[in-house]
């Protein structure tokens, strides 16, 4: 079905499927799609969204908040500042700065909320993929019994966790090579020219070259180091204490990071709650620790 457009003031209604254009489309107000969002489509929506279908292997990019009364099947995007609201999500992902709220599963999936991550209490599974949220995660089903690795991390800002992992790898990454050209410096410097191979030999005219690479390499480390620093204090300064609620299983194979503590979960476990405290993840019942 061809959609038809109709505009109402700061609204824009369309009538059947979105299907592609080629090109990015951009909408000024709120957008509702009473059908499909069809694969290869890709919109910003300066308003709120709403769809009734499903959303296909398509992008949707947001200032407010995304309602998708069907699911997303596959390969789906969706960037959302506010929040999310969806009946079902299978390998996609989704970005929030505000809720995400999924009725029945996420598996798979690649969900980010700068608050909470909440699936059903009932019938939510969340299996597959990494799961991250600042304040909680809750679902009714965490895992699977096949093992599947899922990834829950909670009680951080997933922008400040991020970029916190950026620049511990640029930090990695600048320490092996600066130690790998100091290596080569020092053989060529200190060794007896008789005893270097041809090839080493052609790296005398280049030990100008490796100095200047050297002090290179020591002010990237000290700017990243500083950058991780302030990363880290803004991190500290922003932790929420959060925590990670499964209401039904939660079964081996799931990672949890809270805060700055992760923990590998070995057994299976019924209606608890995990929780960060003296550097040390506690699982316990809603009414009472058990471990």
């Amino acid at each position: 079905m061809d959609e038809e457009i109709i505009r109402e003031k700061r609204r824009e209604i369309i009538e059947g499927d979105l299907e592609p254009t080629g090109s990015e489309r951009f909408f000024e107000g709120d957008l509702i799609v009473t059908g499909n969002v069809k694969d290869d489509v890709s919109i910003c929506v300066n308003g709120k969204v709403e769809i009734y279908g499903m959303v296909e292997a398509a992008i949707i990019r947001a200032h407010g908040d995304i309602i998708v009364h069907g699911g997303l099947p596959g390969r789906a995007y969706l960037d959302s500042g506010g929040s999310v609201v969806v009946h079902y999500v299978n390998n996609s992902s989704i970005v929030s700065t505000g809720n995400i709220f999924i009725k029945t599963g996420a598996t798979h999936c690649m969900l980010t909320a700068d608050n909470e991550i909440s699936l059903d209490p009932e019938r939510g599974l969340l299996s597959g993929g990494m799961a991250r949220a600042g304040n909680a995660i809750t679902a009714a089903t965490v895992g699977s019994l096949y093992r599947t690795e899922t990834v829950l991390e909670v009680g951080i800002t997933p922008i400040f966790r991020a970029e916190s992992q950026r620049i511990a790898e640029r930090i990695e990454f600048l320490r092996r090579e600066l130690d790998e050209t100091r290596k080569v410096f020092d053989l060529i410097v200190n060794s007896d020219p008789r005893t270097l191979s041809q090839r080493q030999l052609k790296l005398l005219d280049q030990i100008p070259l490796l100095q200047m690479k050297l002090s290179y390499l020591s002010k990237e480390l000290g700017k990243y180091s500083r950058m991780y620093q302030s990363v880290q204090k803004a991190i500290e300064e922003d932790l929420t204490g959060g925590f990670i609620r499964v209401f039904k299983k939660v079964y081996p194979g799931v990672k949890i990071t809270i805060n700055f503590t992760s923990m590998q979960v070995t057994d299976m476990f019924e209606d608890v709650i995990f929780e960060e405290s003296g550097g040390r993840i506690e699982c316990r019942r809603p009414e009472g620790a058990i471990s």
